[in-house]
């Protein structure tokens, strides 16, 4: 499995994927991640990174899938999870390509212009937790303290170490907080779901609960959900070579925006995004909104014609076009649009030719 690493470089034009490191996963995780079941239950041997690559890339599905989230880690004590379970959790973020500080926190309060979780922290107390810049969160629960789920209501869950929990205890104390923001995730594939974690050495009588779980398997589903995860894959693959061309695309285009200074650009993100890619440009932030519709496929040409489309009454700088005749000789504005006053239509180097339907400009 790939990792990669997106960085800004400051001396190239525009951002690249690094490739930081090759891991190859053992099937089994593959086909966990590739089914995404609702209730996953892994039960292996001691040594098969259960914690640093099962619950790490579970967490991190999660965390991609909802952001604003909150998770669920459920042990057996605050103590254990801290000795057993965060040391493991915590490598395995960093193999996988995350950065301590950057990417997670752990035990102490995030950054403050990272997102904050939607429904927040109980108490604002964070030392048992996991924080992420999107505003997710991982609450720690003890089974040991019995209130510590109280306040808490989480999206997903993990249990580690499950062989040692009893399933009564659980479903009357810990699955009833599995509740909440349906109306933002009850699309994503781990909205409700749970990753539990065990041994499988252990004694048969006491995880009976788990291996029951085994039942509900439905290997012919199984394999066809596997055949059109491969599918999927294929055609990422074929976008991702597709979006080489667009990257060389970008490239030629950033190279003709540096024989330019001045911007008018849609939004703050646009202007960030053009301060970073042309060094020393001046731009307007014009408040412009998406609109869908066909690319112009015909060809184009370098001319001195500018066109304005909108609500031209918002626009008032317009009436200050023909302050720009005598200095830019060829330049001449076409506007469309409603509103239009009196001072936008006399200056000479103004056409306002109506109002047009958006799709057929």
């Amino acid at each position: 499995m790939k990792i990669y690493q997106k960085k800004m470089m400051m001396t190239i034009p525009n951002a690249i994927d690094e490739l930081v490191r090759n891991l190859v996963l053992p099937a089994k995780h593959i086909e966990i991640r590739k089914v995404a079941a609702k209730d996953t239950v892994l039960l292996a041997a001691r040594g098969t990174f259960k914690t640093s690559r099962g619950i790490a890339l579970y967490i991190m599905d999660m965390v991609e899938q909802m952001p604003g989230s909150t998770g669920a880690m459920v042990g057996l004590s605050f103590e254990h999870l801290e000795r057993n379970t965060i040391p493991p959790l915590r490598l395995g973020f960093i193999d996988l390509g995350w950065v301590e500080g950057e990417d997670f926190v752990i035990g102490k309060k995030p950054p403050e212009d990272w997102d904050q979780p939607i429904l927040g922290v109980v108490n604002n107390n964070y030392k048992y937790t996991i924080s992420f810049p999107n505003g997710c969160v991982i609450q720690w629960i003890s089974l040991k303290v019995k209130a510590s789920a109280n306040g808490v209501s989480a999206q997903w869950g993990i249990f580690d170490e499950a062989k040692f929990m009893d399933e009564k205890e659980l479903a009357s104390e810990i699955f009833p907080i599995f509740r909440g923001l349906g109306s933002l995730f009850q699309h994503c594939q781990g909205y409700m779901s749970k990753f539990f974690a065990t041994d499988k050495l252990a004694d048969p009588a006491k995880i009976k609960w788990l291996l029951k779980k085994r039942k509900k398997n439905k290997p012919a589903k199984v394999r066809i959900i596997l055949a059109l995860q491969q599918k999927l894959e294929d055609l990422q693959v074929q976008l991702e070579n597709a979006g080489i061309n667009a990257s060389e695309k970008l490239k030629k285009e950033i190279r003709q925006l540096n024989h330019y200074q001045h911007f008018i650009v849609h939004n703050a993100a646009m202007q960030r995004w053009m301060e970073q890619q042309i060094p020393g440009a001046k731009s307007e932030v014009i408040q412009f909104f998406d609109f869908l519709t066909k690319p112009f496929e015909e060809k184009r040409s370098v001319s001195g014609a500018i066109v304005f489309a909108g609500n031209l009454g918002k626009s008032l700088f317009l009436e200050k076009l023909g302050k720009l005749e005598s200095s830019q000789a060829g330049l001449h504005f076409y506007l469309y649009g409603p509103f239009s006053t009196e001072l936008m239509r006399a200056q000479k180097n103004v056409t306002w030719l109506g109002i047009e339907k958006p799709h057929e400009l």
